[in-house]
């Protein structure tokens, strides 16, 4: 059984992704998430759970991803990367570390691939090729 903590960083390796509107982080807990624009950022996120439980259920449901770009933090402190997933409309963006493995991965099916990343200070934006936009803390975008 591989460890909650390699299980992101295993399905990065295989550029994969749960097809959950989620946030998963390397800890291997995830938050539901759901795009919305009145919410700060444009990102309201929900309950926690459990990555491993997630697989268990369904471990084929997963999305390929494929990044389109990337962003280098200030001082060497890592990475932001976006793209898009297997099925057109679904999209990505992601924190990885230096070693450019993911701190966390937020995934949304309908969020469309996000091809634009600006970075303001720790907070991230990203901009989706349909138009929508979402801000959140580079080092903890649980927080919403």
């Amino acid at each position: 059984m591989t460890d909650r903590r390699s299980l992101l960083a295993d399905l990065w390796r295989n550029e994969q992704v749960p097809i959950e509107d989620a946030l998963f982080l390397a800890d291997g807990s995830a938050y539901d998430l759901r795009l919305d624009r009145d919410a700060p950022g444009g990102l309201a996120v929900g309950d926690r759970f459990d990555l491993a439980e997630l697989l268990a259920e369904d471990p084929d449901w997963v999305a390929s991803i494929h990044p389109l770009r990337e962003v280098g933090l200030p001082a060497g402190d890592g990475w932001l990367t976006s793209g898009e997933g297997s099925q057109g409309a679904d999209g990505f963006f992601a924190r990885l570390d230096a070693a450019r493995t993911p701190r966390w991965v937020a995934f949304l099916a309908e969020g469309n691939p996000f091809t634009e990343i600006t970075v303001d200070g720790r907070m991230a934006t990203f901009t989706s090729t349909s138009g929508v936009v979402v801000t959140v803390d580079a080092d903890h975008p649980e927080r919403g």
